[in-house]
């Protein structure tokens, strides 16, 4: 009896350290939700707090089938340095394995929209061997004298990760770089077993069809060097604006996979992968299936938003460069509009009045679609503000006669909102009687100061939101300022203290 005791487990320990290598480097049908999972260079790399709960239950109707339960944790930390940590609790019959790393990662820039990242994880690999989960004949059999007996060696993983745009992505990672070697010791024997260096790589695009719709299809490569056969997936993702999506993988070992997913308030994760074993355990048909449950959470970082001010500046950046274009377009047009006009007046001597009319209202005319082309570029310019210099650059001013006879003002922040602007001043005073004005129609007006040009703005009505102010704009346009236009003024004081 404890001769075939001892070669089941023999089977089990060279099972699980070897040839399983699914299980011993964590085996995940959801690993494209979550691909921290088989690269520390993944860490971080949703530019948010990221955390998922797995749990997997394969051949699910075989008694002592492989458990797999996942916890992974990551974020940024910086600008370039990310970092996260994963804990994978395996059980199969009587053999459990924990597997607990802290990973880092760090980003390299290599040009626009190119980025590189080299990540490692480092930790711990702890397997035990419970006898009393043993089922046998015998039950005074001396080997179930050994009860729990386990081993804890060391285990680092290292990767690279290439992506483009976020959208192309490549990565190759080695668990179990330095095959580490464990020893268990029990009353009866003693067994070895090594951490085998694996190799995995991935490579998946994103297509994205009207900012709305998902197809992305994906492929990953697991091998050992000690072993010729490579293990492979071929996925197909679908899904619509990041909320549900539903994905099917061909695994060459086993079979299908399918999976479901959603999100839900834009920061909780659900998904579900069920696989059909077509192969059977011993590649024989009617095998059993494998289930797999994920939980998970995605919360905004500093670096999205760092990443949305850095979009906003450089849009208000081409749309300034657009209008100075169109600018010296214009330039150019009246320039050669006038050489026309020189020639014509040098050669027709009869017609130099008419044609000194007509010169002038085309210059006027010219010259009136230039100044309207820099009110536009001044309107540009005066939203590009810096977030580091915004504290405390528009403020709402109310005046007042000092006893002298000036004009003073008191000021104070503005409130984050959307304005309706209208007018425009040099000085105070001229702001206060436009504001006087704008009362007696009825209609509500402040005085706000920026600072940083030296202009008096009088805004009409705040709204709290862009509908209302885009109507109340056009009302305003309609019937009082043809140029009034809408302020969007997001963040204040509070909203800085907040970064």
């Amino acid at each position: 009896m404890r001769k075939i005791y001892v070669t089941l487990l023999m089977i089990g320990l060279i099972g699980h350290s070897l040839n399983m290598f699914a299980q011993q480097t964590r085996l995940s049908s959801l690993y494209k939700e979550n691909r921290f999972l088989i690269n520390p260079a993944n860490a971080g790399y949703n530019e948010g707090l990221v955390g998922y709960v797995n749990y997997r239950n394969q051949w699910t109707n075989v008694v002592g089938s492989p458990t797999t339960g996942l916890v992974s944790l990551h974020t940024p930390l910086g600008k370039n340095t990310n970092v996260g940590a994963n804990i994978v609790y395996d059980k199969t019959n009587f053999v459990s394995t924990v597997n607990a790393k802290l990973a880092y990662a760090h980003d390299i820039k290599l040009a626009t929209d190119h980025q590189l990242t080299l990540g490692i994880g480092l930790g711990i690999n702890n397997t035990s061997l419970n006898f009393d989960d043993a089922v046998v004949e015998d039950p005074s059999d001396v080997i179930l004298q050994n009860g729990n007996v386990n081993s804890t060696t060391f285990d680092m993983d290292a990767g690279i990760r290439y992506s483009w745009k976020g959208l192309l992505e490549i990565g190759i990672a080695a668990p179990h770089v330095i095959e580490s070697i464990g020893e268990i010791r029990s009353k009866e024997t003693n067994f070895t077993y090594d951490l085998s260096r694996h190799f995995n790589a991935y490579v998946g695009y994103d297509f994205w069809i009207k900012k709305d719709w998902l197809i992305a299809p994906s492929g990953m490569v697991r091998w050992l060097p000690y072993n010729t056969n490579l293990s492979y997936d071929a996925t197909v993702k679908f899904g619509w604006k990041e909320i549900v999506w539903t994905s099917f993988t061909w695994r060459a070992e086993t079979g299908p996979v399918a999976a479901i997913g959603f999100k839900i308030a834009d920061k909780f994760i659900f998904g579900y992968a069920y696989d059909f074993t077509l192969n059977g355990i011993d590649g024989n048909p009617g095998a059993p299936w494998s289930n797999e449950i994920m939980l998970g959470f995605n919360l905004d970082g500093f670096k999205k938003k760092f990443k949305k001010l850095e979009d906003d500046m450089e849009r208000m950046q081409k749309d300034n460069e657009l209008l100075y274009n169109q600018m010296d377009s214009l330039q150019g047009v009246l320039n050669s509009k006038m050489d026309s006009l020189g020639n014509e007046v040098d050669g027709v001597k009869s017609d130099v009045s008419e044609l000194k009319i007509k010169e002038d209202e085309d210059i006027k005319r010219l010259q009136s679609e230039i100044d309207k082309l820099n009110k536009e570029i001044e309107d540009v310019n005066s939203r590009m503000i810096d977030t580091n210099k915004l504290k405390g650059m528009l403020q709402q001013i109310t005046p007042y006669r000092t006893e002298d006879g000036s004009v003073g003002m008191k000021k104070e922040a503005l409130e984050s909102g959307y304005y309706v602007v209208i007018e425009s001043f040099r000085k105070l005073e001229n702001a206060w009687k436009a504001v006087d004005i704008w009362k007696k129609k009825g209609r509500d007006a402040i005085i706000v100061y920026n600072e940083e040009r030296k202009w008096f703005y009088v805004y009409s009505t705040k709204f709290d939101s862009l509908k209302p102010a885009l109507k109340e704009m056009k009302k305003t346009r309609k019937q009082d300022v043809p140029d009034a236009w809408v302020h969007k003024y997001r963040i204040d004081a509070k909203d800085l203290e907040k970064e």
